[in-house]
């Protein structure tokens, strides 16, 4: 069968509009998607399984792509090749044959407890209090409610509601909306907050030191500051702050389920992934199953007769 298509941006266009109609997708999924696509276009590269894997192995500086970015081109480039495939463009997948690659499994340890008091005490050592009570509130938020770092600097002033504990339409990934609970210790620090922000135009909830809205690489600067300070020898990032949220929710909350709808996770799977004592809790249940061959519980599970 003959694969042969050229890409255009046409084509790009009409995919994004479909993908928009059927479920909402954030400004920058759509963006990202968009960046990924393009390329196809501008080096007139042929839908044929030989072009499929150039694109996917390589990276627009030439380099080889790590497996994650891979795995993400080819589920990309398959949602493409499926809305190409229903318009009757295209009339078989030529990715068919291609594997996912192989993603070593990472074991991020989260930031301990000590660690995370270290670093809310750090946000005490700012020199002007507005820095010092934002600093806390952004980590709080991190920390207690396990935002990622696009959905906190996306925050507006609005979505804060503290008389009913909640900030409202928090923004997940994948375009969802939710109301995410706000504990004692994140309202407090948030009150604080709100107490001393400074009257700007800008509707964010964060704002940077000259009143615009905090961006991404502000935050990324005031959390690595706030490693330093706390003495925390491990990068402090917003992801490993996700970590350090599931990981406590774990202590506290053994059902998972519970668990992954805090983090916004779709599946249970990913969930698991950032709790890293999950596994060898597995290992010790099973090894703590009946040997239903011999009908022998072992050490110290009970018989089932």
């Amino acid at each position: 069968m003959d694969f042969k298509l050229h890409i255009s941006t046409d084509l790009i266009d009409a995919y994004l509009a479909d993908l928009v109609a059927q479920r909402p997708l954030a400004d920058r999924t759509l963006l990202n998607y968009r960046a990924e696509l393009t390329p196809l276009v501008s080096v007139g590269l042929p839908l044929t399984r030989q072009g499929a894997v150039a694109w996917i192995s390589v990276g627009p500086s030439g380099k080889e792509l790590a497996p994650t970015s891979r795995n993400r081109r080819l589920s990309l480039l398959r949602t493409f090749i499926g809305f190409l495939m229903r318009r009757g463009v295209l009339g078989d997948d030529p990715t068919t044959l291609i594997r996912r690659a192989y993603v070593p499994f990472s074991r991020e340890a989260a930031l301990a407890p000590r660690e995370l008091r270290r670093l809310f005490e750090a946000c005490d050592a700012g020199r002007e209090a507005r820095t010092r009570v934002r600093d806390r509130a952004m980590l709080g938020v991190l920390v207690y409610t396990g935002l990622r770092l696009a959905e906190l600097v996306a925050l507006d002033l609005d979505n804060l509601h503290l008389e009913r504990r909640i900030l409202r339409c928090a923004r997940r990934k994948g375009g969802h909306v939710t109301d995410e609970h706000l504990n004692a210790p994140l309202r407090r620090s948030l009150r604080a907050y709100i107490a001393l922000r400074r009257m700007a135009s800008s509707p964010a909830l964060f704002l940077a030191s000259r009143g615009g809205r905090l961006t991404r690489r502000g935050v990324q600067a005031r959390l690595t500051h706030l490693g330093d300070v706390a003495g925390v020898r491990r990068r402090v990032h917003p992801h490993a702050l996700r970590h350090a949220h599931a990981t406590e929710l774990e202590r506290r909350e053994k059902h998972l389920p519970v668990i992954q709808d805090s983090m916004a996770h779709t599946a249970l799977s990913t969930t698991r992934r950032y709790i890293h004592v999950a596994d060898s809790r597995v290992k010790a249940a099973r090894d703590r199953m009946t040997d239903f061959e011999t009908g022998r519980a072992e050490q110290g599970g009970r018989h089932g007769s």
